[in-house]
């Protein structure tokens, strides 16, 4: 699983670089954010995915997400970042 995050501040050029996300800030300005992608079809906007909605998305079992990290990554020191 490949995952990428881009902030507007810091990397404007990835939002200007993809058509779906340009159009959906120019029209609803940063309100739309965040934008959640999966194989390049936006599946959510306006608010983080659950894990269960991730899990329904990607097709992958519930224990992939259960690592016992519950402070977040990348500051517990989860397994799935690299704990980073």
């Amino acid at each position: 699983v490949l995952i990428a995050r881009y902030n507007l501040k810091h990397h404007p050029d990835e939002f200007m670089m993809n058509f779906e996300v340009n159009n959906r800030v120019r029209s609803a300005g940063q309100k739309c954010l965040p934008i959640t992608i999966v194989d390049g079809v936006v599946m959510k906007q306006g608010s983080y995915p659950t894990n269960e909605e991730i899990i329904k998305w990607l097709e992958i079992p519930s224990e992939f997400l259960e690592d016992g990290c519950n402070s977040g990554c990348c500051g517990g020191g989860c397994s799935g970042c690299g704990g980073h």
